[in-house]
């Protein structure tokens, strides 16, 4: 058992050296020492120390050599020889000269009483013999002199007289934080006792009762600061004195001096700026959105003030936000004197970074800690997205239900989304919409998701569905005005409901010897089963003179009959019936297919003949024969040649045919008829003769003076060419005086200004006759020419418009500009009078 204890306790003074407080360089004083001589290692016979606290002492003795030849440990007259050396143990003995109990003897009384001593067999120098005195827990009843000696008490002892005392300074902390502007305290803290005298030093000088900075409470033991500013912080000293006694109840022998180093560290609470945090807003944004958009940069910046600057940290939604794990984010910090700085930005904005985001201004020192919070929560704006799971845009229902379509949107708040329901065209955005008082009304309502204010939920509601309602929805978010939108998925309403089929042509057309289509269309959902039937009979399924095409678009569906071409009979022709039929009703329709034939002769009428063309105005018949009209077939001859001439094939549309190239003064028999698919008819007879060759014919429709008040437009209409082309137009223009009663020409004044117009391509049946004088009457005579002649002179008398200010104006300007011949004399001449007169008429 003691074994075991001795290799616990070497392990203990192994590691744990400090229990001891002994270090190795004290032993020196013992290798000074004469053989069998004991040393106490302390500095004075008489130790104070504190109640409560651990006590360690040391003391040695140098061995006395003793011969032993045999090199083995035995026990001679009380005195122990180990390794040829005789040495007597070293003991303690406690103030009524007891002997102290030894660890290695008796752990347990050891531990149990907390006083022991402890042989050193390890940190002991060669040929000293070291024991150490431990006492737990120093209390009033361990007070006295203490001897260290061998066990028989056979050496000169050595005694050290230790004297407890309370503590008088309970451990404070090192450091006090006052705050600045308010009254503070530095507390030395003694315990109570009459006898406590305490002083206050500050940064090494003594605080004097006279000085008026300060206040002493509590018999000193308190240091009142009031008010609290940054020039008292530093270093105080507290210094508390106290007399001490051997015993209860005996005379005071001395004092204790115990002094607590306090470091004073005025403080300011940190604050946050009433404006603070607000977003920064980007440049060439609109400065009253405040709202941050998708892959934009968010801006956040917070101002703080404290003493000392206080350290500003960023949470969004109570998580600390670290620009070393996001490398979107970037935080940067200034500080100038007791205010501190920091933006927080992110680049760019994702989904991820909505949420409230949290300035923290804190001060930290020592254990000591200040800090205030404040909030912020950015709007942003997404790219829409829609959710799957709020979107619902398909539909099936029969006529006349209540349909819901649904669509959930994720990006902003709802305040900036417009969310329409797209169906053909028609878009349902408001709350109450009724489209027309034959359809139904639509019922459109916005809520906000309760948990996510960037969710919007939006509801169409249909009331009374009808078939015209069935197609394809989708759903389109906009923000900010059209320059953020998406779509949603296209979903498809189906009303289910009978085939109905839409009537169409119930007679049609056609012929035996080309292919023929019949056609029938439903509105229905499902879409329908067609089946076709002639003379009430069902068609073969595997007759090859027919074919069945279905065509199938949301409700609407079209069947098509193929009649192929027949060329052993008529037997096509006939009745025939189509039957539209799905789960919820059916429909049918009968088709009369009869045999075109030629259609009848159209009528035709002279409109116009020239020497050289004849106009006819040709109308239709109303029996077409069944077909359309594709085209006029014209023959044309000569009464003095025996022989048609044709055809010629002229488009049904313009109804107008112009025979062109004629010869003049000649009688023509024409002949027209009107084709189809199914051949010509008959044809329309008519005598036309044309006119003899003359000069040109025409007319003057309109005339007007210009804007300028400088020239006239002339305009005209041929009504002949008198069999010829027009070569030439003449224009003569005269300036003459007229009658302003009658309108009459008095007299002609000055040459004939003649225009020939040889170009005819660039006179477009007008005329623009410029270099007129403004204000004045002119007579005008126009003529066309052919080779036959001129036409009737045509006349007209007019004024020209009178020149308004500005024209004068700008007409004198430039004159004066460019009457570069002008000296300076002449040019005074004209201005001199010029601004006389505009400052008379101006005053």
């Amino acid at each position: 058992m003691i074994n075991s204890y001795y290799q616990l306790f070497i392990f203990i003074l192994t590691f744990n050296s400090k229990l001891l407080n002994v270090q190795p360089s004290k032993f020196s004083e013992c290798e000074n020492l004469q053989p069998n001589s004991i040393k106490i290692l302390e500095q004075t016979k008489e130790l104070r120390v504190w109640f409560g606290s651990e006590v360690s002492l040391t003391c040695c003795m140098k061995e006395n050599p003793k011969l032993n030849n045999n090199n083995n440990n035995y026990f001679e007259d009380d005195f122990e020889v180990v390794n040829g050396k005789s040495t007597e143990p070293l003991a303690w003995y406690d103030p009524q000269m007891n002997p102290i109990v030894n660890y290695f003897s008796d752990p347990h009384k050891a531990q149990s009483t907390g006083m022991f001593y402890i042989p050193d067999l390890l940190q002991k120098p060669k040929d000293i013999q070291v024991v150490h005195l431990v006492i737990k827990n120093f209390s009033i009843a361990n007070n006295g002199l203490y001897k260290c000696d061998t066990m028989r008490n056979s050496h000169s002892p050595e005694m050290i007289n230790l004297l407890g005392s309370p503590k008088i300074i309970i451990d404070a902390d090192k450091y006090q934080f006052l705050e600045e502007g308010k009254t503070g305290y530095i507390d030395c803290r003694p315990r109570g006792h009459p006898r406590i005298d305490v002083v206050w030093f500050y940064e090494g000088e003594h605080l004097s009762p006279d000085n008026h900075k300060f206040s002493f409470l509590q018999n000193h033991q308190k240091l009142r600061i009031s008010p609290v500013t940054e020039e008292f912080r530093g270093k105080y000293l507290c210094k508390a004195e106290v007399s001490f006694n051997e015993r209860e109840n005996a005379p005071p022998r001395g004092s204790f001096i115990e002094v607590q180093p306090i470091e004073v560290i005025v403080y300011q609470e940190p604050t946050i700026s009433e404006d603070s945090p607000s977003i920064r807003v980007q440049k060439n944004e609109n400065i009253n959105d405040k709202a941050v958009y998708e892959d934009s940069v968010l801006e956040i910046e917070c101002d703080s003030r404290g003493l000392p600057p206080p350290i500003i940290t960023w949470y969004r939604d109570k998580l600390l936000i670290n620009s070393k794990v996001d490398s979107r984010v970037k935080i940067t910090e200034s500080y100038y004197r007791r205010n501190a700085y920091s933006v927080l930005k992110i680049h760019p904005v994702q989904i991820q970074d909505i949420g409230v985001y949290t300035c923290n201004s804190s001060y930290s020192n020592h254990g000591f800690s200040k800090s205030v919070a404040k909030n912020i929560t950015p709007e942003f704006v997404f790219q829409p997205r829609f959710l799957k799971t709020g979107t619902n845009l398909n539909a099936n229902t029969l006529v006349g239900k209540n349909v819901i379509l649904n669509c959930s949107v994720f990006g902003a708040l709802s305040k900036r989304f417009s969310v329409a329901f797209v169906h053909e065209d028609y878009n349902y955005t408001t709350y109450e919409y009724s489209e027309t008082s034959n359809k139904n009304t639509f019922k459109f309502q916005m809520t906000q998701d309760p948990s996510n204010s960037y969710i919007s939920h939006y509801k169409l509601q249909i009331l009374g569905i009808q078939p015209y309602d069935a197609g394809y929805y989708y759903c389109k978010a906009t923000v900010k005005t059209e320059t953020i939108f998406t779509f949603s998925h296209v979903g498809i309403v189906s009303v289910l409901y009978g085939a109905k089929i839409i009537p169409t042509k119930s007679t049609v057309y056609g012929l035996w010897y080309k292919k023929n289509i019949l056609k029938c269309k439903s509105k229905g959902y499902p879409n329908p089963v067609w089946e076709w039937k002639f003379q009430d009979f069902p068609l073969p399924e595997q007759f090859k003179q027919y074919r069945i095409k279905t065509i199938n678009k949301n409700d609407t569906s079209i069947s098509e009959l193929t009649i192929l071409p027949n060329y052993l009979n008529d037997a096509i022709f006939g009745t025939y019936k189509c039957q539209a039929q799905n789960q919820f009703g059916s429909d049918s329709f009968t088709i009369s297919f009869s045999q075109a034939w030629q259609p009848g002769a159209p009528y035709v009428t002279v409109c116009k003949v020239t020497a050289s063309t004849i106009q006819l105005c040709v109308t239709p018949n109303t029996d077409s024969g069944g077909l359309p009209l594709t085209h006029y077939e014209m023959r044309i001859k000569d009464f003095n040649i025996n022989k048609f001439f044709g055809p010629y094939y002229y488009p049904v549309n313009p109804s107008t045919i112009i025979l062109s190239h004629l010869k003049s003064e000649t009688r023509y028999k024409i002949a027209l008829s009107a084709a189809s698919e199914a051949g010509r008819g008959p044809n329309t007879d008519i005598e036309v003769t044309t006119k003899p060759i003359g000069r040109p014919i025409i007319e003057l429709v309109n005339t007007s003076s210009a804007p300028d008040s400088k020239s006239f437009n002339l305009q005209w209409v041929v009504d002949s060419d008198g069999g010829l082309p027009i070569f030439r137009y003449d224009v003569q223009v005269q300036q003459v005086d007229v009658d302003p009663d009658s309108k009459k020409i008095i007299e002609r004044i000055g040459n004939i200004k003649t225009y020939k117009v040889d170009d005819l391509s660039q006179f477009k049946q007008m005329f623009h006759v410029n270099s007129l004088k403004s204000n004045t009457w002119y007579e005008l005579k126009f003529s066309a020419r052919n080779i036959m002649g001129p036409s009737i002179m045509q006349e007209v008398v007019f004024r020209t418009l009178e020149e308004s200010a500005l024209a004068r104006a700008e007409r004198l300007r430039q004159n004066i500009g460019s009457s570069s011949c002008l000296n300076k004399p002449t040019l005074s001449v004209i201005v001199v009078p010029l601004l006389l007169f505009i400052f008379l008429h101006g005053r």
